[in-house]
């Protein structure tokens, strides 16, 4: 009778385990008069507790004290406050019938139609309710047929008073006040309160001298070390106690309200709850969740005195599918020995998040509706030691957005997963799974393969297609996440290939940024790999020296039998011997590619690409259909504006972001190229365009006019705007005030970088400064080695800023207005607003803003380094 989702919130309710401290229980009458004192011979006693309650009734003779009904009446009351809160005048259908099912098992008083009365149906149970039962039961019977029946009652009591003292051993475990939570998926676990279950081991395990209670464990009857201590134990000694009154579920004793789970953990109980908590504090801090993020972990979700409750015979009806479909993501914590992957329920949600919930939505955080969240994830993790932890992601973790290279921070972050536990599981197949329980075991093998709900218990195929596709997919997984390190470290490749073959992956995101071992025909295996059901390729060969043309027309024909990709990624930040014969084959594949939509190509330094192989590219590709396009061919002679032109052939009518670098591509930078990229811009589609022109010498101001002239005419609708036009002669204050009178009015972005533009004055800075639009979020500007700048037009900026304005940073190094800038901004820092004005005001000379000659190491290009700045002092040593 509960309405879905609601939960009753209860807070510190008396005698039955929910006790935060120790405190004198009180009555509340019906009728709110104030409480009743009742006086047993020879002593005070306050009625309103069960301790209370029981030693009155030891002291007097039992037939007097059920002789009067106000007795009655006091005895209802005082077991109905123990049931709820002081707050409420009621309590839950459910919660009162648990309890009152273990402390008064059997008892004549609430039989079937005491539970189906009117109220009762209603979900909830009255203080009067409870009240008319108790003298009903006095009216109806006979005095010696009553008193039989509080025999019973008497010894409920006497339950509650046991329960009572044993409860304050859990209190340090309550992170809430207790609550229902009716629908099992619902009830998630937050780091917060899984500490709270080690810290409670710690603290009791050496000290009462704990013993292993598994009667079916290896270790029964030994003693037991709080970092040994495995979740079957735990589930024993911890989470069985601490619920047995209420007989609800650990979530439900701990928590207020219910804990929507953003992710779904499948793991294997013999797992050392230290390593299981250690691996989670380790997902959550790669994953940067909120502290009240919660997991679901089915020991604590799912109510242990009750399970058949929430496990149902078909695993697609279980607690288990319900909370897989809420959560975002799945975490597999593997154990040493890769037991997880042999436990039947640890394979169905494998299967379940590798295969039904591949491309499903997810949930949103509010009334079940379902929205867009981004794909479902499946990570891995592992303990290391007793401290360390260590995991392999599905695609890059919010930690790795914050580095400028995301796969090489993923890398990095990732190399330390033991191999060996790689190629281990390798050899785990789901139909070899064990269980527990033997039904379940059939059950979900049934499951898996289709078998209807009537016949799951038919004894399983042996073998099946099903099966094979589940092995496949999780060890394709595993091999792609492993398979830069396995190849680092000497690893026979061969069954990392094997592993591959017919996976359905949706993606494939792997990077080999400086990594030496990597040759042409290890790209070639990789790219045989690629399956039909990919939608996303990101890869990284920045730095991979040997690579040639050869390992890019490996991946172009790999890519080919990807027919549904969506993405595609590729860095190749100087590979010094690609040549324009590999993106010729790259541009006949993507002729082919019907359903992309991104494309993001980085050849920064690739010094063989020319205009042919660049135009291969560019008029293959699927413009009607093209809504992001990123391109970097800087440091590059042989482009010339012949390419840019390409661009502006036919317009991307559906591009809503273009990321064109160019810089010191000194023949790319026309007037020409500048109006064909005019051109080629959506008239309402595009949200953010970033433009790298820097050190185009060969720029005029009229070309950068035009630029600027378009922004109001196409792009109306702009949300991001990033321009760096560092070292170009013709940017002056006339282009700075147009560009500044001409930005887009829902622009919220804007990066401008004006380096070693000497022509740019304060009365530039001030023309900016008057016409920033008012939904501007984020500023940056970039004046490094402006000389002729003071601290003027800053303080009209500063007094100019939109008041929705979050975060503002001014680059002055260099430059004489530094210091006076950077305390003027000071002032203006506000809670919610960020601020950052760097600058030196050393004495410093840049060394030409032509291009340098990189060096061979290959650790500079493409980082941003593209001078060297020493002070006069240095130089004059040098």
């Amino acid at each position: 009778g509960v309405a879905h989702g609601q939960v009753l919130e209860r807070t510190a309710p008396e005698g039955h385990g929910d006790l935060v401290a120790p405190r004198q229980p009180q009555l509340r009458r019906a009728d709110d008069e104030p409480r009743q004192q009742l006086r047993a011979p020879g002593a005070e006693i306050e009625v309103g507790g069960s301790p209370a309650l029981l030693a009155a009734m030891q002291q007097e003779k039992r037939i007097n004290w059920w002789g009067n009904e106000q007795h009655v009446k006091n005895l209802a009351l005082s077991i109905f406050e123990i049931m709820c809160n002081e707050s409420s005048v009621h309590v839950d259908r459910l919660e009162a019938k648990r309890f009152l099912n273990v402390v008064a098992p059997g008892c004549p008083m609430f039989t079937h139609n005491f539970w189906e009365s009117a109220t009762m149906r209603s979900g909830r149970l009255e203080s009067d309710d409870l009240i008319k039962t108790f003298q009903n039961s006095f009216m109806t019977f006979a005095k010696k047929q009553f008193l039989a029946q509080m025999v019973l009652v008497e010894d409920m009591l006497r339950r509650i008073v046991d329960v009572e003292e044993a409860a304050n051993e859990f209190a340090s475990l309550r992170t809430g006040s207790g609550c229902v939570i009716v629908n099992c998926e619902r009830r998630g676990i937050t780091i917060a309160q899984l500490d709270a279950v080690l810290n409670h081991v710690r603290l009791r395990c050496g000290h009462e001298a704990w013993t292993d209670p598994c009667e079916l464990s290896p270790t029964h009857g030994r003693r037991l070390t709080p970092r040994a201590i495995n979740l079957y134990q735990l589930v024993e000694l911890v989470v069985k106690p601490a619920t047995a009154v209420r007989q609800c579920s650990y979530v439900e004793f701990v928590a207020s309200a219910e804990q929507l789970p953003k992710w779904f953990v499948s793991h294997w109980w013999g797992e050392p709850v230290h390593n299981f908590i250690l691996c989670l504090k380790q997902h959550a801090q790669d994953r940067c969740l909120a502290e009240n993020d919660a997991y679901w972990v089915c020991a604590y979700a799912n109510n242990q005195w009750d399970v058949s409750a929430d496990v149902d015979k078909d695993p697609s009806q279980s607690s288990f599918q319900r909370a897989l479909e809420l959560a975002s993501g799945t975490v597999s914590i593997v154990d040493k020995a890769s037991r997880c992957f042999t436990r039947i329920w640890c394979c169905y949600e494998v299967w379940v998040s590798t295969s039904q919930l591949l491309e499903r939505p997810c949930r949103s955080r509010h009334k079940g509706a379902i929205v867009r969240q981004g794909p479902f994830r499946y990570d891995m993790y592992t303990a290391l030691d007793d401290s360390t932890a260590v995991g392999i992601t599905d695609g890059c973790v919010e930690r790795d957005e914050c580095e400028s290279y995301k796969l090489d921070a993923k890398f990095r972050r990732e190399r330390n997963f033991p191999i060996d536990l790689c190629r281990r599981a390798f050899s785990r197949n789901l139909q070899d799974a064990e269980a527990s329980v033997e039904e379940d075991r059939t059950h979900i093998l049934n499951a898996i393969i289709g078998v209807h709900r009537s016949k799951l218990d038919a004894a399983p195929p042996a073998e099946h297609d099903t099966y094979r596709q589940l092995n496949s997919n999780l060890h394709a997984r595993i091999a792609t996440a492993s398979w830069r390190i396995a190849l680092e470290s000497g690893q026979d490749m061969r069954v990392y290939h094997e592993a591959l073959v017919g996976n359905k992956l949706p993606r494939l995101e792997l990077s080999f940024d400086n990594c030496a071992k990597l040759k042409d025909c290890h790209v070639a295996d990789l790219a045989r790999g690629i399956s039909s059901t990919m939608r996303s390729v990101h890869l990284d060969f920045s730095f991979c020296v040997e690579l040639t043309s050869f390992a890019l027309q490996s991946l172009a024909e790999g890519l080919a039998e990807a027919r549904g990709l969506q993405r595609l990624c590729l860095c190749c930040i100087k590979c010094k011997q690609i040549d324009d014969e590999g993106l010729i084959k790259l541009g006949e594949t993507l002729k082919r590619l019907q359903d992309l939509r991104e494309l993001d190509l980085n050849c920064y330094c690739c010094k063989r690409i020319t205009n042919k192989g660049v135009a291969a590219v560019l008029t293959n590709l699927q413009r009607k259909l093209i809504t992001r396009l990123a391109l970097d061919f800087s440091f590059n002679s042989n482009i010339t504006d012949e390419v840019v032109g390409h661009l502006g052939v036919a317009s991307f009518d559906k591009l809503e972001e273009l990321d064109l670098k160019l810089h010191y591509c000194e023949s790319a930078l026309t007037d020409d190229s500048i109006a064909s990229i005019a051109r080629c811009l959506p008239p309402k589609a595009l949200r953010v365009l970033s433009l790298d022109l820097r050190f185009g010498p060969l720029l005029t101001h009229e070309s950068l006019l035009t630029l600027s002239r378009e922004l109001p005419t196409k792009l109306r609708d702009l949300r991001e705007l990033s321009l760096n036009l560092a070292g170009c002669e013709a940017v002056n204050d006339f282009f700075v005030g147009e560009l500044a009178h001409e930005l887009p009015p829902q622009l919220q972005v804007l990066d401008l970088g004006f380096r070693l533009c000497d022509s740019v004055t304060n009365h530039g800075v001030q023309a900016l400064a008057h016409n920033l639009p008012d939904r501007l979020e984020r500023l940056s500007l970039n004046f490094q080695e402006v000389t002729n700048l003071t601290g003027h037009p800053f303080e009209t900026l500063a007094y100019a800023l939109p008041s929705a304005l979050k975060s503002l940073t001014v680059n002055l190094d260099y430059c004489p207005c530094a210091e006076k800038v950077r305390k003027l901004f000071d002032q203006f820092a506000t809670q919610g607003r960020e601020i950052e004005v760097s600058g030196s005001t050393s004495q410093t000379g840049s060394l030409a803003p032509a291009p340098p000659s990189l060096c061979e190491c290959g650790g500079c290009a493409g980082r941003g380094v593209y001078s060297v700045e020493v002070s006069v002092v240095e130089l004059a040593k040098l």
